[in-house]
């Protein structure tokens, strides 16, 4: 497998252990829908809420965030695949929305991990106002910090 394949599973399995410190129930991982896949499928069980999750990795944020890669193209490929996903399990009664997670670091560094809420608001491409920033501490637990950034 090549190394960035190997960073985006590792990053994958990151959120995945996020979503469930959070509680969450993992439906899915790396669901396929065609040449279309979603890499976590969860459901937020406080909310009742089904997420449908895009993992983005990056080893550093030297070119950019890795929330900046989901492009209009990647969000109709999420949306697509989603709502195979929803007619395939016969869903279509509860509610759902689309997340990303962006994590920047590797496995032998630290790392950080970003959670954005309801990322297909395609009239505001970045949508900073649900944007949460974690970083995993020492003792393996999550600690929040706010997005600093004034957009």
């Amino acid at each position: 497998m090549a190394a960035h394949n190997e960073l985006g599973k590792w990053g994958e399995q990151i959120a995945t252990d996020y979503f469930k410190s959070l509680g969450w129930q993992i439906l899915h991982n790396d669901w396929q829908y065609k040449h279309k896949d979603i890499d976590i499928v969860c459901y937020d069980s406080e909310n009742k809420i089904i997420v449908f999750v895009e993992v983005k990795t990056r080893s550093s944020s030297k070119w950019g965030e890795p929330y900046e890669a989901i492009n209009l193209q990647k969000k109709v490929n999420i949306i697509n695949a989603a709502t195979a996903y929803l007619y395939k399990y016969n869903l279509f009664g509860k509610e759902w929305r689309y997340d990303s997670i962006s994590i920047v670091g590797t496995p032998d560094t630290s790392h950080t991990l970003e959670h954005n809420k309801n990322i297909t608001n395609v009239l505001d491409k970045f949508n900073h106002s649900n944007k949460n920033r974690y970083k995993r501490k020492n003792n393996g637990t999550w600690g929040s910090m706010r997005w600093g950034r004034g957009y």
